[in-house]
């Protein structure tokens, strides 16, 4: 939803879980999924239960209004935008790197940037925009290829958490990367 500068609306998950899941993991799994569908808006409609014997399957389908009059797209970056990040990136790697208590919670401490997006979505000059989730690098040219551009990172500038070789390979961050006409006024977290 943020990648495309809509709002949360609604979602529906499907579960397909193994042995491995106790009846208390499946309540946290589920207070947790409900305290952050509450925190931004979300109404839960429903969803399926199954069990597997292989590994387990969370599936979620979400969506909601546009912020905006037309949806953020990966492939409206424009020749002569700067490149954005809405936060840090690295977290989630260093979670899995070091899967220490600590290191955990900050591979946890993500969140949908929702509040960001809407801004986004009504602010002239912003021409393309989707949320990093398979590692910077990667969805960079992801963008890049849907825009029918090259783009240049400037690496110094990129706020990371950890060693920056592996925040720019890591996944999962979901902070937005956009890109946007050079005059744009842009709030401070957005960061070149």
């Amino acid at each position: 939803l943020a990648g495309s500068g809509a709002q949360a609306g609604w979602l529906v998950w499907a579960l397909s879980l193994n042995d491995a899941w106790t009846e208390s993991s499946l309540h946290g799994l589920a207070y947790g999924f409900g305290a952050v569908a509450a925190t931004y808006g979300a109404s839960i409609l429903g969803g399926n239960l199954s069990h597997t014997e292989g590994p387990s399957i969370i599936g979620v389908t979400v969506g909601g209004p546009l912020a905006g009059a037309y949806p953020l797209l990966r492939s409206n970056a424009q020749v002569g935008d700067q490149i954005y990040l809405s936060g840090s990136i690295g977290r989630a790697t260093q979670g899995y790197l070091h899967p220490s208590p600590e290191f955990r919670q900050e591979r946890h401490r993500w969140r949908p940037h929702l509040e960001e997006s809407s801004l986004l979505a009504v602010t002239a000059g912003v021409n393309a925009c989707m949320d990093v989730s398979d590692g910077l690098l990667k969805d960079a040219g992801r963008m890049a290829d849907a825009s029918k551009l090259s783009m240049h990172l400037d690496t110094a500038q990129i706020p990371y958490v950890g060693e920056q070789a592996m925040a720019l390979r890591g996944g999962e961050d979901y902070v937005l990367l956009f890109s946007a006409k050079p005059s744009t006024q842009l709030p401070d977290w957005a960061t070149l």
